[in-house]
């Protein structure tokens, strides 16, 4: 018997033990861990960097976002606008929302062995101001919102898609 009361105490450490680091691991970013509501992300899968580049340049354009930050690195790239001001969406309207505004990320990392192909990552972060703040803050991305992003995320898949397969020929 004092051995199962040993080990109860131990089990208990051990439990909470592994529970705060699974959840610390989990709350790093990528694709696992507690999604952001303010931020929307969509994987653009393995692009040449060479055709990401003259993608975004044109598509981040075309919607006009300015680049403000690029980071080519070896392994990793990393893109980012600066915030963009954008139209109140009816759905934010209706939660007291004033104003709003975006920004763009763009991030990669190079894939195992295969030259210049890089697995990218494009994020929305969503900020508004409310009714009797001046303030940004962030604010969870609407239906609305939402599908603005997701027309610039399919121009720009649509756009390096394109190059892929010109190269592919």
């Amino acid at each position: 018997m004092p051995r199962i009361r040993l080990l109860r105490p131990a089990a208990l450490v051990l439990a909470l033990s592994a529970g705060f680091l699974s959840a610390a691991c989990s709350s790093g970013g990528g694709s696992g861990g507690i999604q952001d509501p303010s931020v929307y992300e969509e994987e653009l899968g393995r692009v040449a960097i060479q055709d990401l580049t003259a993608g975004l340049d044109r598509i981040l354009q075309k919607h006009n976002y300015d680049i403000t930050r690029r980071e080519e690195i070896y392994s990793t790239v990393y893109y980012e606008t600066l915030w963009k001001p954008r139209e109140v969406q009816p759905d934010e309207l209706s939660q007291g929302v004033v104003g709003a505004r975006s920004r763009v990320i763009v991030e990669g990392r190079r894939g195992g062995g295969e030259g210049d192909i890089f697995r990218v990552f494009m994020k929305f972060e969503n900020q508004a101001q409310l009714s009797g703040s001046g303030a940004w803050q962030a604010f969870p991305v609407t239906d609305d919102a939402r599908s603005i992003y997701r027309e610039v995320f399919g121009d720009l898949q649509m756009e390096t898609r394109a190059g892929v397969r010109s190269i592919g020929d």
